[in-house]
């Protein structure tokens, strides 16, 4: 990285001073065409300097959340509906025995007391919508999708749909928004999360879950990071900035926690790239190494200093 006190203004703060500029590659899809990122020396939002005009390229036709979902099995289906009864607060023993012996913790993004079966729920940028399947099998009667990156809408039954569409395009509002990892990929923060505060009732809340540079990983790792994925990752915020936007955008940050449970990949990439390793992520470590990473990525969520966090945004009444 370099120090440079004429960098670009930060879209967040504004700051334009001694902002530390440094170039890194795509290699998530091995495309490794190089771009250029600048970290604010106010905020710790790290972004983009262009946006690339040929994005698309970046988004093929396998890339991951596009992927087909198909509906669970009725005995999934009935063993999700028991946890997220308790999620909800409900007195559930069955489902909350589950949650406590699944290791990737399921709805661990769910705050209690938030929702209901009977909630209005939007996901924005949700791909060919896996998430909203998964909410559906489990009992919530309510759920839509939007992503303006997919083919064409996508009906998966007369509960259940995703539209073509961007975020600006819709009207109605609703009880909850959710963006799982999508803001990251937006290039207007500002007027994403203005969009946002249209579509959401007041006196709800929306949840944003995204990949932060106020991390150790990010820290120890930078051009290097995982969680940065160049070009798709146009903002990689700090807790700080994120804040910054919030509050601009007329919201409150209510609720907040570090949820990259068990996840060793985010290490192991970011490894794999630091040390220009080639072949398959799963081939480079010893299952032995990977144990240490599932271990290393929990104690970072509990001191607070993780790769990933919830960030829970409250719309005031007036």
């Amino acid at each position: 990285m370099s120090n440079d006190k004429t960098s670009s203004s930060c879209a967040i703060c504004n700051n334009s001073r001694y902002n530390r500029h440094f170039f890194t590659k795509e290699r998530l899809m091995d495309i490794g065409d190089e771009f250029e990122y600048f970290e604010c020396a106010r905020c710790g939002c790290v972004q983009i300097a262009h946006i690339p005009e040929n994005i698309d390229k970046y988004y093929p036709d396998n890339y991951y959340s596009y992927e087909t979902r198909q509906k669970s099995g009725r005995f999934h289906a009935f063993v999700v509906r028991q946890i997220m009864r308790y999620h909800l607060g409900k007195f559930n023993l069955f489902g909350g025995l589950i949650y406590s012996l699944h290791k990737d913790k399921p709805y661990g993004w769910m705050k209690k007391g938030i929702l209901d079966f009977d909630s209005s729920i939007l996901d924005v940028g949700c791909g060919s919508g896996a998430t909203i399947l998964k909410m559906s099998c489990s009992g919530f009667k309510n759920v839509h999708g939007v992503d303006p990156f997919i083919e064409a809408d996508i009906h998966y039954s007369k509960e259940v749909s995703v539209e073509k569409k961007n975020l600006s395009e819709l009207e109605g509002q609703y009880d909850f928004v959710m963006l799982h990892h999508s803001l990251e990929h937006m290039p207007d923060q500002y007027q994403a999360l203005k969009d946002i505060n249209k579509i959401l009732k007041p006196g709800h809340f929306a949840l944003i879950r995204i990949p932060v540079s106020s991390s150790r990983n990010w820290r120890k790792y930078g051009p290097n990071y995982f969680s940065l994925d160049p070009p798709r990752h146009f903002y990689l915020h700090s807790v700080q900035s994120f804040e910054i936007l919030a509050q601009k955008t007329g919201f409150e940050l209510r609720y907040m926690h570090y949820d990259a449970d068990n996840y060793a990949r985010l290490i192991i990439e970011s490894e794999r790239y630091q040390r220009n390793l080639s072949g398959k992520y799963s081939d480079s470590f010893s299952k032995k190494q990977i144990r240490r990473f599932e271990k290393e990525i929990n104690r970072l969520n509990r001191l607070n200093d993780g790769d990933t966090v919830c960030l829970y945004i409250y719309k005031p009444l007036s």
